[in-house]
């Protein structure tokens, strides 16, 4: 559950976000790919406040849920650093010894 928690709507995330900066900013598929994975480790942010909010109300304590969200989340900011790490290799002067 957390594999489809993390890597689905992360990789989704980036690839729409790459999708629309391409003929919207008019930059590289490099730098698109950079600017989907950027984006795609804020996400994170928005969802787990509100995890531990409702976690504090016992929303789905019982179940796991808050706990196997805020877990998918932080699998999901390690998966979007790595994204943008070899994304940014691909940039001008950030690969190899750059």
């Amino acid at each position: 559950a957390i594999k489809r928690l993390a890597f689905g709507p992360a990789t989704a995330e980036a690839v729409v976000v790459a999708l629309l900066a391409k003929p919207t900013l008019r930059l590289p598929w490099a730098y698109c790919a950079a600017l989907g994975f950027l984006f795609a480790g804020i996400s994170p942010a928005v969802v787990v406040p509100s995890m531990l909010q409702l976690q504090d109300h016992g929303f789905g304590v019982t179940t796991g849920v808050p706990a196997l969200v805020i877990t998918a989340a932080s699998v999901d900011v390690v998966y979007a650093i790595a994204g943008f790490g070899i994304a940014a290799s691909f940039l001008p002067g950030m690969g190899a010894g750059g």
